[in-house]
């Protein structure tokens, strides 16, 4: 009988261990995929990149490099990514513009995303004043 119960404890561990193992090893698509460049972000799509109290600074840093503005307020850090330039597509001029301006919210203490705010702006050529 005693043989029976160390197998038991032994296959019950076992389990508990390759739950613990499955769970820490899930993977996100944030690891799984590069995020677009900032040019390409949109609404649609950043959301599988940035998750709030999962992605981490470095995650940040490492897809698109040093922020442009960066700041501290309270227990929330936050950086501050913008890109401007041409606006590519079909049905584009070669003259509209298109701005990306990315903040991103992290807590002090975890380095965790809090939060985050993303505009994109298209400017049509046509529709500047000369």
């Amino acid at each position: 009988m005693a043989i029976s119960r160390k197998v038991v404890l032994a296959g019950a561990l076992a389990v508990l261990m390759s739950a613990c193992a499955s769970t820490e090893n899930t993977s996100s698509t944030q690891r799984l995929e590069t995020p677009p460049s900032l040019q390409n972000l949109s609404n649609a799509t950043i959301g599988r990149f940035l998750i709030q109290n999962r992605t981490q600074v470095s995650d940040i840093q490492r897809w698109w490099g040093r922020p442009q503005a960066q700041g501290e307020s309270g227990d929330i850090k936050w950086y501050n990514y913008t890109w401007l330039g041409s606006a590519s597509g079909a049905q584009r001029s070669k003259d509209d513009a298109k701005m990306v301006t990315l903040t991103v919210y992290f807590m002090v203490d975890t380095g965790l995303l809090a939060d985050y705010d993303l505009q994109v702006r298209d400017f049509s050529a046509g529709a500047r004043n000369n």
